[in-house]
């Protein structure tokens, strides 16, 4: 949906850090730096 990390914090009950901490460590394991290249690895995923 395209929702903030302080918009998924707020939906969720946990707080903007814990959100920040694991999105953190899903885009170190797999090697990204951001939303963008998250899109951009998995674009054929997403299209089909």
């Amino acid at each position: 949906q395209g929702y903030t990390l302080r918009q998924i914090s707020a939906i969720l009950p946990i707080a903007y850090s814990t959100v920040n901490t694991y999105c953190t460590s899903a885009y170190r394991k797999l090697g990204i730096n951001s939303r963008t290249e998250l899109l951009l690895k998995f674009k054929d995923h997403i299209t089909k």
